[in-house]
Protein backbone atom coordinates (compact mmCIF):
# COMPACT_ATOMS: atom_id res chain seq x y z
CA UNK A 1 0.00 0.00 0.00
CA UNK A 2 2.98 2.31 0.80
CA UNK A 3 4.53 1.38 -2.97
CA UNK A 4 0.79 2.42 -4.61
CA UNK A 5 0.30 5.78 -2.18
CA UNK A 6 3.92 6.96 -3.65
CA UNK A 7 2.67 5.80 -7.68
CA UNK A 8 -0.42 8.02 -6.96
CA UNK A 9 1.50 11.43 -5.45
CA UNK A 10 4.05 11.30 -8.52
CA UNK A 11 0.94 10.65 -10.81
CA UNK A 12 -1.42 13.36 -9.10
CA UNK A 13 2.12 15.82 -9.89
CA UNK A 14 2.53 14.88 -13.06
CA UNK A 15 -1.27 15.56 -14.11
CA UNK A 16 -1.17 19.12 -12.32
CA UNK A 17 1.20 21.17 -14.80
CA UNK A 18 0.33 24.79 -14.64
CA UNK A 19 0.62 28.17 -16.15
CA UNK A 20 3.54 30.16 -14.26
CA UNK A 21 4.76 33.60 -12.61
CA UNK A 22 6.76 35.08 -15.59
CA UNK A 23 8.24 37.36 -12.61
CA UNK A 24 10.27 34.30 -11.28
CA UNK A 25 12.59 32.15 -13.16
CA UNK A 26 12.18 29.24 -11.26
CA UNK A 27 8.60 29.57 -11.20
CA UNK A 28 8.70 29.54 -15.09
CA UNK A 29 10.15 26.27 -14.11
CA UNK A 30 7.47 25.22 -12.17
CA UNK A 31 7.40 22.03 -9.73
CA UNK A 32 4.52 19.91 -11.23
CA UNK A 33 2.86 19.43 -8.10
CA UNK A 34 2.07 23.35 -7.86
CA UNK A 35 0.62 23.67 -10.91
CA UNK A 36 -2.98 22.24 -12.52
CA UNK A 37 -3.24 22.62 -16.12
CA UNK A 38 -1.30 19.96 -18.55
CA UNK A 39 0.10 20.92 -21.75
CA UNK A 40 3.18 18.92 -23.62
CA UNK A 41 5.68 22.04 -23.41
CA UNK A 42 4.67 22.26 -19.81
CA UNK A 43 5.12 18.59 -19.10
CA UNK A 44 8.48 18.59 -21.02
CA UNK A 45 9.92 20.60 -18.47
CA UNK A 46 8.01 18.38 -15.68
CA UNK A 47 10.60 15.46 -17.48
CA UNK A 48 13.70 17.41 -17.26
CA UNK A 49 12.72 18.37 -13.69
CA UNK A 50 12.24 15.02 -12.78
CA UNK A 51 15.70 14.17 -13.58
CA UNK A 52 16.87 17.37 -11.99
CA UNK A 53 18.89 15.28 -9.35
CA UNK A 54 20.99 13.73 -11.77
CA UNK A 55 22.52 16.68 -13.58
CA UNK A 56 22.34 19.45 -10.73
CA UNK A 57 25.46 20.24 -7.99
CA UNK A 58 22.56 18.95 -5.37
CA UNK A 59 22.99 17.85 -1.36
CA UNK A 60 22.04 13.86 -2.95
CA UNK A 61 24.48 14.14 -5.30
CA UNK A 62 27.66 15.67 -3.01
CA UNK A 63 26.66 13.82 0.62
CA UNK A 64 25.92 10.36 -0.65
CA UNK A 65 25.97 9.44 -4.41
CA UNK A 66 28.96 10.82 -6.22
CA UNK A 67 31.56 10.82 -3.30
CA UNK A 68 30.76 8.52 -0.65
CA UNK A 69 29.16 6.18 -2.66
CA UNK A 70 30.35 6.08 -6.56
CA UNK A 71 33.10 7.97 -5.60
CA UNK A 72 33.88 5.53 -3.29
CA UNK A 73 33.84 2.74 -5.89
CA UNK A 74 36.15 4.98 -8.85
CA UNK A 75 38.42 6.03 -5.70
CA UNK A 76 37.86 9.64 -7.10
CA UNK A 77 37.19 10.58 -3.39
CA UNK A 78 39.25 9.72 -0.86
CA UNK A 79 37.20 7.09 1.23
CA UNK A 80 39.36 5.41 4.26
CA UNK A 81 39.57 1.68 4.68
CA UNK A 82 36.42 0.48 6.71
CA UNK A 83 33.32 -1.76 7.10
CA UNK A 84 31.38 0.50 5.39
CA UNK A 85 33.82 1.29 2.49
CA UNK A 86 31.52 0.27 -0.05
CA UNK A 87 28.09 0.94 1.70
CA UNK A 88 27.80 4.44 -0.09
CA UNK A 89 27.70 6.84 2.91
CA UNK A 90 24.62 7.62 5.63
CA UNK A 91 21.36 6.90 4.95
CA UNK A 92 19.18 8.17 3.49
CA UNK A 93 21.78 9.50 0.99
CA UNK A 94 23.30 6.60 0.57
CA UNK A 95 22.08 4.51 -2.74
CA UNK A 96 19.32 2.72 -1.05
CA UNK A 97 16.50 4.68 -3.85
CA UNK A 98 17.88 8.07 -4.46
CA UNK A 99 18.84 6.93 -8.19
CA UNK A 100 16.45 4.89 -8.58
CA UNK A 101 13.71 7.46 -7.71
CA UNK A 102 14.68 9.61 -9.47
CA UNK A 103 14.68 7.58 -12.98
CA UNK A 104 10.82 6.07 -11.81
CA UNK A 105 10.07 9.72 -11.39
CA UNK A 106 11.38 10.71 -15.10
CA UNK A 107 10.02 7.42 -16.70
CA UNK A 108 6.33 8.42 -15.15
CA UNK A 109 6.88 12.00 -16.45
CA UNK A 110 7.60 11.03 -19.67
CA UNK A 111 5.13 8.26 -20.24
CA UNK A 112 2.46 11.16 -18.93
CA UNK A 113 3.90 13.12 -21.82
CA UNK A 114 3.49 10.87 -24.59
CA UNK A 115 -0.20 9.96 -23.24
CA UNK A 116 -0.89 13.48 -24.02
CA UNK A 117 0.89 14.11 -26.83
CA UNK A 118 -0.41 11.36 -28.82
CA UNK A 119 -3.92 12.02 -28.05
CA UNK A 120 -3.33 15.30 -30.19
CA UNK A 121 -4.81 16.40 -33.61
CA UNK A 122 -2.17 16.05 -36.12
CA UNK A 123 -1.48 19.92 -36.14
CA UNK A 124 -1.29 20.11 -32.61
CA UNK A 125 1.08 17.04 -32.61
CA UNK A 126 3.10 18.98 -35.06
CA UNK A 127 2.82 22.42 -33.36
CA UNK A 128 3.96 20.46 -30.14
CA UNK A 129 7.12 18.07 -31.92
CA UNK A 130 10.03 20.17 -30.71
CA UNK A 131 8.88 19.53 -26.77
CA UNK A 132 8.28 15.78 -27.31
CA UNK A 133 11.94 15.16 -29.07
CA UNK A 134 13.23 17.13 -26.24
CA UNK A 135 11.48 15.32 -23.39
CA UNK A 136 12.34 11.74 -25.16
CA UNK A 137 16.21 13.03 -25.44
CA UNK A 138 16.44 13.90 -21.81
CA UNK A 139 14.46 10.33 -21.34
CA UNK A 140 16.89 8.67 -22.81
CA UNK A 141 20.03 10.56 -20.99
CA UNK A 142 18.22 9.39 -17.69
CA UNK A 143 17.65 5.98 -18.50
CA UNK A 144 21.04 5.82 -19.90
CA UNK A 145 22.87 6.71 -16.18
CA UNK A 146 20.26 4.45 -14.58
CA UNK A 147 21.39 1.43 -16.58
CA UNK A 148 25.12 2.55 -16.38
CA UNK A 149 24.55 2.54 -13.05
CA UNK A 150 22.54 -0.05 -12.07
CA UNK A 151 23.90 -2.43 -14.69
CA UNK A 152 22.61 -5.51 -16.66
CA UNK A 153 24.09 -8.84 -17.59
CA UNK A 154 22.69 -10.69 -20.85
CA UNK A 155 21.24 -13.53 -18.63
CA UNK A 156 18.31 -11.03 -16.99
CA UNK A 157 19.80 -9.83 -13.94
CA UNK A 158 20.61 -6.33 -13.32
CA UNK A 159 19.14 -3.23 -15.70
CA UNK A 160 16.33 -1.00 -15.29
CA UNK A 161 12.28 -1.27 -16.10
CA UNK A 162 10.63 0.45 -18.91
CA UNK A 163 8.15 -0.81 -21.20
CA UNK A 164 5.81 -1.38 -17.81
CA UNK A 165 7.58 1.43 -16.19
CA UNK A 166 5.28 4.84 -15.10
CA UNK A 167 1.70 3.10 -16.25
CA UNK A 168 -0.02 4.47 -13.24
CA UNK A 169 -0.86 7.87 -15.23
CA UNK A 170 -1.43 5.91 -18.60
CA UNK A 171 -3.95 2.57 -17.45
CA UNK A 172 -5.05 3.79 -14.23
CA UNK A 173 -3.77 0.56 -12.91
CA UNK A 174 -1.15 0.02 -10.74
CA UNK A 175 1.36 -2.19 -12.41
CA UNK A 176 4.43 -3.52 -10.61
CA UNK A 177 7.36 -3.84 -13.55
CA UNK A 178 9.54 -5.56 -14.55
CA UNK A 179 12.83 -5.24 -15.53
CA UNK A 180 13.62 -4.74 -19.48
CA UNK A 181 16.84 -6.56 -20.73
CA UNK A 182 19.67 -3.64 -20.64
CA UNK A 183 21.07 -4.46 -23.83
CA UNK A 184 17.73 -4.23 -25.67
CA UNK A 185 17.72 -0.54 -24.14
CA UNK A 186 20.79 0.28 -24.78
CA UNK A 187 19.84 -0.43 -28.55
CA UNK A 188 17.00 1.52 -28.26
CA UNK A 189 19.18 4.43 -26.79
CA UNK A 190 21.54 4.33 -29.32
CA UNK A 191 18.61 4.20 -32.49
CA UNK A 192 16.17 6.87 -30.69
CA UNK A 193 18.65 9.23 -29.61
CA UNK A 194 20.02 8.83 -34.05
CA UNK A 195 15.85 9.63 -35.15
CA UNK A 196 16.03 12.56 -33.03
CA UNK A 197 19.07 13.98 -34.39
CA UNK A 198 17.80 13.59 -37.63
CA UNK A 199 14.65 15.30 -36.86
CA UNK A 200 15.49 18.29 -34.78
CA UNK A 201 16.51 20.39 -37.94
CA UNK A 202 13.20 20.78 -39.29
CA UNK A 203 10.71 20.49 -35.92
CA UNK A 204 10.91 24.26 -34.79
CA UNK A 205 12.14 25.53 -31.52
CA UNK A 206 11.05 25.49 -27.92
CA UNK A 207 10.57 28.57 -25.42
CA UNK A 208 13.27 29.91 -23.59
CA UNK A 209 11.60 29.95 -20.43
CA UNK A 210 10.37 26.07 -20.99
CA UNK A 211 13.96 24.87 -21.37
CA UNK A 212 16.19 25.11 -18.26
CA UNK A 213 18.82 23.18 -19.80
CA UNK A 214 19.80 24.81 -23.35
CA UNK A 215 17.41 28.03 -23.04
CA UNK A 216 15.70 26.92 -25.78
CA UNK A 217 19.02 26.73 -27.96
CA UNK A 218 18.25 23.94 -30.96
CA UNK A 219 21.61 23.76 -32.10
CA UNK A 220 22.80 23.16 -28.41
CA UNK A 221 20.22 20.33 -28.12
CA UNK A 222 21.12 18.30 -31.28
CA UNK A 223 24.98 18.75 -30.12
CA UNK A 224 23.42 17.31 -26.70
CA UNK A 225 21.41 14.79 -28.85
CA UNK A 226 24.93 13.40 -30.67
CA UNK A 227 27.20 13.49 -27.67
CA UNK A 228 24.84 11.64 -25.01
CA UNK A 229 24.68 8.97 -28.01
CA UNK A 230 28.29 9.23 -28.66
CA UNK A 231 28.76 7.93 -24.74
CA UNK A 232 26.20 5.20 -24.95
CA UNK A 233 28.20 4.05 -28.04
CA UNK A 234 31.27 4.27 -26.34
CA UNK A 235 29.85 1.95 -23.42
CA UNK A 236 29.21 -0.87 -25.37
CA UNK A 237 31.92 -0.96 -28.21
CA UNK A 238 34.49 -2.69 -26.24
CA UNK A 239 32.90 -6.00 -25.29
CA UNK A 240 29.68 -7.53 -24.43
CA UNK A 241 26.84 -7.70 -26.98
CA UNK A 242 26.15 -4.60 -28.81
CA UNK A 243 29.99 -4.51 -29.78
CA UNK A 244 29.68 -4.14 -33.70
CA UNK A 245 26.42 -1.56 -32.82
CA UNK A 246 28.56 0.52 -30.40
CA UNK A 247 31.38 0.44 -32.94
CA UNK A 248 29.09 1.43 -36.12
CA UNK A 249 27.67 4.54 -34.31
CA UNK A 250 31.10 5.59 -33.44
CA UNK A 251 31.85 5.39 -36.93
CA UNK A 252 28.57 7.16 -37.71
CA UNK A 253 29.04 10.27 -35.50
CA UNK A 254 32.64 11.21 -35.97
CA UNK A 255 33.05 10.60 -39.45
CA UNK A 256 30.15 13.37 -40.01
CA UNK A 257 30.64 16.19 -37.82
CA UNK A 258 27.93 18.26 -40.16
CA UNK A 259 24.72 15.67 -39.86
CA UNK A 260 26.30 14.39 -36.43
CA UNK A 261 27.30 17.66 -34.52
CA UNK A 262 28.47 17.10 -30.81
CA UNK A 263 29.55 19.59 -28.16
CA UNK A 264 33.73 20.94 -29.22
CA UNK A 265 33.94 23.76 -26.70
CA UNK A 266 32.81 26.29 -23.87
CA UNK A 267 30.38 28.03 -26.39
CA UNK A 268 28.54 24.84 -26.88
CA UNK A 269 29.31 22.76 -23.48
CA UNK A 270 25.76 21.33 -21.84
CA UNK A 271 24.85 22.61 -18.44
CA UNK A 272 22.59 23.57 -16.21
CA UNK A 273 23.57 27.16 -14.73
CA UNK A 274 22.41 28.71 -11.53
CA UNK A 275 20.32 30.90 -11.47
CA UNK A 276 20.33 32.02 -8.26
CA UNK A 277 16.43 31.45 -7.30
CA UNK A 278 14.16 28.46 -5.86
CA UNK A 279 15.69 25.38 -7.29
CA UNK A 280 18.24 27.17 -9.44
CA UNK A 281 20.28 28.27 -6.52
CA UNK A 282 22.57 26.50 -4.73
CA UNK A 283 25.33 27.73 -2.65
CA UNK A 284 28.12 25.14 -3.14
CA UNK A 285 27.97 21.54 -4.50
CA UNK A 286 25.70 20.78 -1.79
CA UNK A 287 26.51 18.02 0.62
CA UNK A 288 30.60 18.92 0.52
CA UNK A 289 30.38 21.34 3.37
CA UNK A 290 28.25 19.22 5.50
CA UNK A 291 29.82 19.07 8.94
CA UNK A 292 32.98 20.96 7.87
CA UNK A 293 33.31 23.06 11.17
CA UNK A 294 33.68 19.96 13.31
CA UNK A 295 35.39 17.46 10.78
CA UNK A 296 32.43 15.23 10.71
CA UNK A 297 31.78 13.76 6.96
CA UNK A 298 35.27 14.09 5.36
CA UNK A 299 34.53 12.02 2.89
CA UNK A 300 32.44 14.38 1.33
CA UNK A 301 35.87 16.30 0.42
CA UNK A 302 38.94 14.20 0.56
CA UNK A 303 41.09 13.68 -1.80
CA UNK A 304 41.93 10.58 -3.07
CA UNK A 305 45.69 9.49 -3.58
CA UNK A 306 45.22 8.40 -7.15
CA UNK A 307 43.50 11.46 -8.15
CA UNK A 308 46.67 13.62 -6.59
CA UNK A 309 48.87 11.37 -8.00
CA UNK A 310 47.11 11.42 -11.40
CA UNK A 311 47.66 15.04 -11.03
CA UNK A 312 51.54 15.02 -10.44
CA UNK A 313 51.16 16.20 -6.76
CA UNK A 314 54.76 15.79 -5.31
CA UNK A 315 56.43 15.93 -8.51
CA UNK A 316 58.57 18.66 -10.09
CA UNK A 317 55.40 19.19 -12.59
CA UNK A 318 52.42 19.27 -11.20
CA UNK A 319 48.98 19.05 -14.03
CA UNK A 320 47.96 22.49 -13.80
CA UNK A 321 44.69 21.31 -12.37
CA UNK A 322 46.38 20.17 -8.86
CA UNK A 323 45.69 23.57 -6.37
CA UNK A 324 42.11 24.41 -9.14
CA UNK A 325 40.87 21.06 -7.81
CA UNK A 326 42.71 20.16 -4.47
CA UNK A 327 43.99 22.42 -1.31
CA UNK A 328 46.75 21.53 0.28
CA UNK A 329 46.66 19.72 3.77
CA UNK A 330 44.28 21.03 5.72
CA UNK A 331 46.24 20.89 9.02
CA UNK A 332 48.58 23.84 7.38
CA UNK A 333 51.78 21.93 5.97
CA UNK A 334 52.19 23.02 2.31
CA UNK A 335 51.54 19.64 0.42
CA UNK A 336 49.49 17.09 -0.93
CA UNK A 337 47.67 14.20 0.84
CA UNK A 338 45.57 11.74 -0.16
CA UNK A 339 43.32 8.68 1.11
CA UNK A 340 45.44 5.76 -0.18
CA UNK A 341 43.88 2.04 0.04
CA UNK A 342 46.76 -0.89 -0.37
CA UNK A 343 47.70 -3.86 0.67
CA UNK A 344 49.34 -2.87 3.65
CA UNK A 345 47.10 -0.35 4.86
CA UNK A 346 44.39 -1.43 8.14
CA UNK A 347 41.65 0.47 9.52
CA UNK A 348 43.27 1.76 12.17
CA UNK A 349 45.39 3.59 10.13
CA UNK A 350 43.04 6.27 9.42
CA UNK A 351 42.70 7.43 12.58
CA UNK A 352 43.01 10.89 11.82
CA UNK A 353 40.63 10.73 9.33
CA UNK A 354 37.30 12.25 10.37
CA UNK A 355 36.87 14.22 13.96
CA UNK A 356 39.12 17.44 13.14
CA UNK A 357 37.88 20.30 10.81
CA UNK A 358 42.05 20.40 10.51
CA UNK A 359 42.90 16.73 9.17
CA UNK A 360 46.48 15.71 7.60
CA UNK A 361 44.63 15.65 4.20
CA UNK A 362 44.02 17.57 1.36
CA UNK A 363 40.06 18.34 0.92
CA UNK A 364 38.82 19.62 -2.53
CA UNK A 365 39.53 23.37 -3.62
CA UNK A 366 37.57 25.54 -1.03
CA UNK A 367 37.04 28.55 -3.20
CA UNK A 368 36.20 25.85 -5.96
CA UNK A 369 34.00 23.86 -4.62
CA UNK A 370 33.17 24.69 -1.27
CA UNK A 371 31.94 28.07 -1.16
CA UNK A 372 30.82 28.61 -4.81
CA UNK A 373 27.54 29.47 -6.07
CA UNK A 374 28.71 29.54 -9.01
CA UNK A 375 29.08 26.11 -10.44
CA UNK A 376 26.87 24.69 -13.08
CA UNK A 377 25.59 21.13 -13.33
CA UNK A 378 27.96 19.89 -16.09
CA UNK A 379 26.16 17.52 -18.70
CA UNK A 380 28.53 16.87 -20.93
CA UNK A 381 31.77 18.83 -21.17
CA UNK A 382 34.30 19.24 -24.62
CA UNK A 383 36.66 17.36 -22.94
CA UNK A 384 34.44 13.71 -22.50
CA UNK A 385 33.93 14.25 -26.41
CA UNK A 386 37.68 15.13 -27.52
CA UNK A 387 39.01 12.05 -24.88
CA UNK A 388 36.50 9.25 -27.02
CA UNK A 389 37.68 10.83 -30.26
CA UNK A 390 41.25 10.00 -29.03
CA UNK A 391 39.94 6.93 -28.27
CA UNK A 392 38.22 6.34 -31.22
CA UNK A 393 41.15 7.13 -33.60
CA UNK A 394 43.28 5.26 -31.56
CA UNK A 395 41.40 2.16 -31.75
CA UNK A 396 40.78 2.38 -35.31
CA UNK A 397 37.27 3.26 -35.92
CA UNK A 398 38.08 6.69 -37.17
CA UNK A 399 40.49 8.33 -38.98
CA UNK A 400 42.24 11.59 -37.50
CA UNK A 401 45.48 12.60 -34.66
CA UNK A 402 44.99 10.85 -31.68
CA UNK A 403 47.36 13.10 -30.22
CA UNK A 404 45.81 16.16 -30.97
CA UNK A 405 42.34 15.12 -29.47
CA UNK A 406 43.86 14.22 -25.96
CA UNK A 407 45.67 17.30 -26.17
CA UNK A 408 42.34 19.40 -26.87
CA UNK A 409 40.64 17.23 -24.05
CA UNK A 410 42.99 18.35 -21.31
CA UNK A 411 43.23 21.59 -22.49
CA UNK A 412 39.34 21.99 -22.13
CA UNK A 413 39.76 20.45 -18.59
CA UNK A 414 42.32 22.61 -17.61
CA UNK A 415 39.67 25.44 -18.87
CA UNK A 416 37.10 24.16 -17.21
CA UNK A 417 38.36 23.78 -13.80
CA UNK A 418 39.99 27.38 -14.00
CA UNK A 419 36.76 28.78 -14.89
CA UNK A 420 34.94 26.88 -11.76
CA UNK A 421 37.85 28.79 -9.91
CA UNK A 422 38.11 32.17 -10.82
CA UNK A 423 34.08 32.46 -11.23
CA UNK A 424 34.01 31.17 -7.43
CA UNK A 425 32.01 33.80 -5.41
CA UNK A 426 34.12 33.08 -1.86
CA UNK A 427 34.00 35.59 0.11
CA UNK A 428 37.19 38.20 0.86
CA UNK A 429 36.74 36.98 4.24
CA UNK A 430 37.24 33.19 3.42
CA UNK A 431 39.65 33.32 0.55
CA UNK A 432 42.72 33.20 2.92
CA UNK A 433 41.96 29.60 3.46
CA UNK A 434 42.32 28.74 -0.41
CA UNK A 435 43.30 31.73 -2.64
CA UNK A 436 42.39 32.19 -6.10
CA UNK A 437 44.80 30.26 -8.22
CA UNK A 438 46.75 32.17 -10.89
CA UNK A 439 46.79 30.40 -13.99
CA UNK A 440 48.55 33.30 -15.95
CA UNK A 441 51.35 31.48 -16.78
CA UNK A 442 49.29 28.46 -17.76
CA UNK A 443 48.52 30.08 -21.66
CA UNK A 444 46.72 27.56 -23.96
CA UNK A 445 50.30 26.72 -25.37
CA UNK A 446 51.83 25.62 -22.14
CA UNK A 447 48.79 23.81 -21.49
CA UNK A 448 48.91 22.25 -24.55
CA UNK A 449 53.03 21.53 -24.13
CA UNK A 450 51.91 20.24 -20.58
CA UNK A 451 49.26 17.77 -22.15
CA UNK A 452 51.31 16.46 -24.83
CA UNK A 453 53.77 15.07 -21.90
CA UNK A 454 50.98 12.83 -21.20
CA UNK A 455 51.25 11.06 -24.22
CA UNK A 456 51.97 7.75 -24.31
CA UNK A 457 50.42 6.36 -27.89
CA UNK A 458 48.24 3.83 -25.92
CA UNK A 459 44.25 4.02 -25.14
CA UNK A 460 45.48 3.64 -21.61
CA UNK A 461 46.67 7.12 -21.22
CA UNK A 462 43.22 8.25 -22.75
CA UNK A 463 41.28 6.31 -20.41
CA UNK A 464 43.32 7.39 -17.44
CA UNK A 465 42.31 11.27 -17.85
CA UNK A 466 38.97 10.94 -18.68
CA UNK A 467 38.61 9.45 -15.25
CA UNK A 468 40.67 12.25 -13.79
CA UNK A 469 38.46 14.90 -15.59
CA UNK A 470 35.17 13.40 -14.45
CA UNK A 471 35.92 12.62 -11.13
CA UNK A 472 34.56 15.64 -9.04
CA UNK A 473 32.05 16.96 -12.12
CA UNK A 474 30.53 13.47 -13.19
CA UNK A 475 32.32 10.71 -11.23
CA UNK A 476 29.61 8.16 -12.77
CA UNK A 477 31.61 8.66 -15.77
CA UNK A 478 35.12 7.62 -14.26
CA UNK A 479 33.34 4.84 -12.74
CA UNK A 480 32.15 3.55 -16.24
CA UNK A 481 35.23 4.02 -17.59
CA UNK A 482 37.05 1.87 -14.78
CA UNK A 483 34.48 -0.79 -15.35
CA UNK A 484 34.42 -0.76 -19.26
CA UNK A 485 38.31 -0.45 -19.44
CA UNK A 486 40.27 -1.61 -16.55
CA UNK A 487 41.95 1.09 -16.41
CA UNK A 488 43.30 3.18 -13.82
CA UNK A 489 44.33 0.31 -12.26
CA UNK A 490 43.36 0.26 -8.34
CA UNK A 491 43.61 -1.62 -5.61
CA UNK A 492 40.18 -2.67 -3.85
CA UNK A 493 39.97 -4.68 -0.66
CA UNK A 494 38.06 -6.63 0.58
CA UNK A 495 35.73 -5.85 3.84
CA UNK A 496 33.62 -6.84 6.45
CA UNK A 497 29.77 -5.72 5.00
CA UNK A 498 26.34 -6.81 4.91
CA UNK A 499 26.34 -5.46 1.42
CA UNK A 500 29.28 -6.32 -0.62
CA UNK A 501 32.46 -7.78 0.40
CA UNK A 502 34.41 -7.31 -2.46
CA UNK A 503 34.01 -4.06 -4.78
CA UNK A 504 30.69 -3.51 -5.76
CA UNK A 505 30.58 -4.06 -10.11
CA UNK A 506 26.87 -2.05 -10.12
CA UNK A 507 24.56 -0.98 -7.53
CA UNK A 508 21.50 -3.03 -7.22
CA UNK A 509 17.40 -2.16 -6.84
CA UNK A 510 16.98 -0.44 -3.51
CA UNK A 511 15.23 -3.07 -1.18
CA UNK A 512 12.20 -1.07 -0.59
CA UNK A 513 11.26 -1.44 -4.01
CA UNK A 514 11.86 -4.75 -3.85
CA UNK A 515 9.55 -5.20 -0.73
CA UNK A 516 6.42 -3.62 -2.15
CA UNK A 517 7.32 -4.62 -6.27
CA UNK A 518 5.90 -8.16 -6.43
CA UNK A 519 7.12 -8.84 -9.58
CA UNK A 520 10.54 -8.54 -9.16
CA UNK A 521 10.44 -10.42 -5.73
CA UNK A 522 8.56 -13.30 -7.63
CA UNK A 523 11.60 -13.32 -10.04
CA UNK A 524 14.31 -13.10 -7.43
CA UNK A 525 15.58 -10.36 -8.54
CA UNK A 526 18.45 -9.21 -6.37
CA UNK A 527 16.95 -11.32 -3.33
CA UNK A 528 20.46 -11.43 -2.01
CA UNK A 529 22.13 -8.18 -2.73
CA UNK A 530 25.47 -9.02 -1.90
CA UNK A 531 25.22 -11.57 -5.06
CA UNK A 532 23.61 -8.67 -6.85
CA UNK A 533 26.25 -6.63 -6.31
CA UNK A 534 28.63 -8.89 -7.77
CA UNK A 535 27.07 -8.80 -11.43
CA UNK A 536 28.95 -7.48 -13.35
CA UNK A 537 27.05 -5.53 -16.49
CA UNK A 538 27.23 -7.08 -19.85
CA UNK A 539 29.32 -4.23 -21.71
CA UNK A 540 31.71 -3.98 -18.73
CA UNK A 541 35.12 -5.80 -17.47
CA UNK A 542 35.03 -7.02 -13.83
CA UNK A 543 36.87 -5.40 -11.32
CA UNK A 544 39.03 -6.75 -8.93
Amino acid sequence: MKKVFMLLVIFVAVITFNACNEDSYSDKYADPSTVSNTSVDKLMTGVFRAGFDFITPNYWRFFGHDNQGIGALSQNWGMPLSSGLYDGGYPPYRDEGGAWNIYLSTMIQFKTLDKVYNGLSESEQKGFRPHYLLAKAFMLQTMLQGLDEMGGSTDGKGGVPYSEAGMLPITGEVIYPGLDAAPELYKMILDDLGAINKELPDVGSVAADKDFINDGDMAKWRKYVNSIRLRAAIRVSTQGDLTAEGERVIKEILSDPAAYPVVTGADDMIKVVNRGEGDFNWSRMEGIKDGYDNGSWNACRTASKPMLDMLGAGTSSPDPRLPLIYDTRKDGVKEYRGVELAPDKVEGDYDDFSGSATPPYSWVNHTSFIENKNIPGYVVSPSEIYFYKAEAIKRGLVAGDAKSEFVKGILESVRLYADINAKSTNSTDNIGLSPKVDMSAWTDEAIEAYAATKWEDNTDCIYKQLWLHCGIINVVESWNTIRRTGIPKLYYPKVLTSKSKTVPQRLVIPRGELQYNKTLREAGIDADISVGYLVVPFWAKKVE
